[in-house]
């Protein structure tokens, strides 16, 4: 975590923008992942360690992911998921 205090510019506003703390440490997504949202009704999904639609995705639909999936079961959800999540309604 001190590297991450350390850093300056627009790296610091990289990673502010796309890291995620995980266990201890910062984590960067290095491939298009980044640019997806999360839903608990996500468009994509994990097979065989790939990402694939979950149905078709309209041109222009943002990509989502159910961030939840990288929580353990014992780990308190971020608040935004907490207030958006339908299933808990």
């Amino acid at each position: 975590l001190q590297e991450f205090n350390n850093l300056k510019g627009r790296t610091k506003k990289e990673w502010n923008k796309y890291g995620y703390y995980c266990e201890g440490f910062i984590c960067h997504d290095m491939d298009d992942s980044k640019y997806w949202n999360h839903s608990f009704t996500p468009n994509t999904s994990d097979y065989s360690n790939t990402c694939i639609a979950a149905h078709d995705i309209k041109k222009g639909e943002e990509l989502t992911w159910d961030y939840s999936n990288y929580f353990r079961p014992d780990e308190k959800l971020p608040e935004y998921m907490v207030q958006t999540n339908p299933l808990e309604n």
